[in-house]
């Protein structure tokens, strides 16, 4: 009795490492499939934030191209074309920066670089987000 309860011990122990050898398999595969997707999924980040800021800077320059007053920006608080900062620096400040503060830890430099950058480009985002109020009159 004494003998196949150690044999049932001994099969089970095989059973396990079989299962652990499964998931460790699984486990390598899984990491391949994430690191073929990880770097391209950044670049469509980058790019889509990037692209999305041109984008707005774009339409806000060509607004309301029927009326020239409104058309294009001005620094003068006077002017109607002041708003049409408003857009730009909310996209920059919300997606670009804010975006580009969550990526920075996917860089491959030093953990305190990495939260520098960090810190960084959420401060942008912030005085971007902050600054932008000012524009709506």
């Amino acid at each position: 009795m004494l003998e196949s309860g150690h044999d049932e011990c001994a099969e089970h122990a095989e059973e396990q490492k079989g299962l652990l050898t499964d998931e460790k398999q699984k486990l390598s595969i899984g990491k391949a499939n994430f690191e073929k997707i990880y770097f391209p999924s950044l670049l469509v980040a980058h790019v889509t934030a990037t692209l999305l800021v041109i984008l707005i800077f774009t339409w806000m320059m060509s607004y309301n191209a029927e009326d020239s007053q409104k058309q294009g920006f001005s620094w003068d608080s006077k002017s109607p074309k002041v708003f049409n900062w408003h857009p730009v620096f909310m996209t920059t400040g919300f997606c670009f920066c804010t975006t580009q503060a969550v990526l920075s830890y996917a860089l491959p430099l030093p953990k305190l670089v990495n939260k520098m950058l960090h810190l960084i480009w959420h401060t942008l985002a912030w005085i971007f987000s902050a600054v932008s109020p000012l524009f709506v009159s």
